[in-house]
């Protein structure tokens, strides 16, 4: 929020606020990708409606030193696994040339390649090694998943509800124009909340519908400290009345020496998309953000 300055009381600022929450949740709830349910489907919202769902799925592959992200569709039609060319130009080929028959006609690979890659969105730790075919273009796509593959892990692509599925992992399809920044579905597991709820008790409930008011001292030291003697007691009660100011629930302002951060020369400003917010800290996220500006 570069160059905006988030003063309480501006309506039109507490319009940015809004705008930037909402945000926060476009990415959220249990997964990036928004969905609804049609007919038993969890299709995806688009731009276009009739924008044709397909099985496409991003996968986090490890090409030479570094880990990439690449689109792949998932393709019962393909009798092979297939990745595009540009993507393995460092890469050792450890196969000869092989040719394939289509519909289209017979098109012929630049050979094959080891990998190892992840499907996070279906398993985020689970690592697949597999040997691709490496092909000139794929067009829109950086990867095809053939039958072979989806046979071997036991994928299962159900297009009646427009979902894909391993084990016990279900995600929706996405449209072709899907990107990894917008489209990336992220699951929470189911009932993480009580989960956690039940394993810090009625603390956790505390933590998050904590309010910002002026701290009843004595009241804090006689509830939480029975464990202190009497004398003890008013010693702490003292020592925090001292500095009652840092428990009047508000945030103070820095008034010493000014400090000057500086930058490397060139540095640019690091952005990256927000980080998903389980929807149920809606309302404790807003009361933070709120007092923070």
């Amino acid at each position: 929020m570069a160059g905006h300055d988030l003063a309480a009381g501006d309506s039109s600022n507490n319009g940015k606020l809004e705008h930037v929450i909402n945000y926060c949740f476009s990415f959220s709830k249990t997964k990036l990708v928004r969905a609804r349910k049609v007919a038993g489907s969890r299709r995806p919202l688009s731009k276009t409606a009739e924008e044709p769902l397909i099985p496409i799925v991003f996968v986090t592959i490890k090409l030479g030193s570094k880990s990439i992200i690449l689109k792949a569709l998932l393709d019962s039609g393909a009798g092979a696994s297939l990745i595009a060319e540009k993507h393995c130009t460092n890469h050792k080929i450890i196969a000869k040339k092989a040719s394939f028959k289509t519909v289209a006609g017979n098109f012929h690979t630049a050979g094959v390649i080891k990998t190892a890659f992840r499907l996070a969105e279906l398993n985020p730790t689970a690592k697949v090694d597999y040997n691709l075919h490496v092909v000139n273009t794929l067009g829109v796509y950086d990867m095809i998943l053939g039958r072979d593959i989806l046979k071997s892990l036991g994928i299962v692509l159900n297009h009646a509800t427009e979902t894909i599925s391993w084990d016990d992992a279900t995600i929706p399809m996405k449209t072709a124009s899907a990107r990894p920044i917008e489209s990336f579905h992220i699951e929470d597991p189911e009932g993480v909340d009580d989960m956690v709820g039940r394993i810090a008790g009625d603390r956790y409930k505390t933590i998050l519908e904590a309010k910002y008011e002026k701290a009843d001292l004595k009241k804090e030291v006689e509830d939480n400290c029975p464990h202190l003697k009497s004398s003890q007691r008013k010693q702490l009660i003292k020592l925090l009345t001292k500095f009652e100011k840092l428990f009047d629930g508000t945030l103070g302002t820095w008034k010493n020496t000014k400090y000057n951060i500086e930058l490397k020369p060139g540095a640019t400003p690091y952005h990256r998309r927000p980080y998903p917010i389980p929807q149920a800290y809606e309302q404790q996220l807003r009361v933070k953000v709120e007092r923070l500006v």
